[in-house]
């Protein structure tokens, strides 16, 4: 992590947003870490407040870096008593005002869930044949590849399956992970290791919609 951040609950960002719900009774504000992930200090141009940089490099033993330690590290220094949870936004991810305003507006719905904007991975990243939704379930047995590809190419309300391309995590999935020794989680299992254990925690995990469209630049 860089040495300019700032420690504790100072590195919250208190958002303000109109809840989804249409619910006048519900909150409108909530305190969250927002971080952008880079690779060697490189991100995509996008929108620089309210994230936090912080940075995932190459080291001899994890020539992909230790992105599970950056995250708990970042968690660890950054949050506080208050503060909701986590929302992360990925190097090679870009968003715009109203993708963040929507993407907060359902995290006051209910605050306790994963919430995932809606992203298109692409065969640079996955190493698949075609693009794919970053929110999925696995794909049933007896599947070819060609019905593997539309089955991850079909919008779905209840996956089991995020990537952090866009995401908002809950501070006890994040307490949770690190527990379970996400400070050694790395390349390529991070997402993967935090998706199957908010499933075996019984998380939900919930689909952003509305103004909230991610774009996964890395073709």
């Amino acid at each position: 992590m860089s040495e300019n951040q700032n420690a504790g609950a100072n590195a919250a960002t208190h958002m303000t947003a109109t809840p989804t719900n249409g619910d006048s009774n519900a909150a409108s504000s909530i305190n969250l870490i927002c971080v952008k992930v880079s690779w060697m200090g490189y991100c995509v141009n996008s929108m620089e407040t309210p994230f936090h940089h912080i940075r995932v490099d190459p080291e001899p033993t994890h020539p992909k870096g230790r992105k599970g330690l950056v995250l708990a590290s970042a968690w660890r220094q950054m949050h506080g008593p208050t503060d909701a949870g986590m929302l992360i936004l990925d190097a090679d991810v870009v968003v715009e005002p109203t993708d963040l305003q929507t993407m907060i507006g359902h995290v006051i719905t209910d605050r306790e869930a994963v919430w995932v904007g809606r992203a298109k991975i692409w065969p640079r990243s996955t190493h698949l044949p075609s693009w794919v939704w970053g929110h999925r379930k696995p794909a049933p047995e007896g599947m070819t590849p060609q019905q593997i590809i539309e089955f991850w190419q079909t919008d779905i309300d209840d996956p089991d399956w995020f990537t952090f391309c866009f995401t908002y995590l809950p501070k006890s999935l994040i307490e949770a992970a690190v527990k379970a020794g996400m400070k050694n989680w790395h390349y390529p299992n991070v997402d993967k290791n935090m998706h199957e254990l908010a499933k075996k925690l019984g998380y939900r995990v919930r689909v952003v919609r509305g103004d909230c469209s991610p774009k996964h630049i890395n073709f």
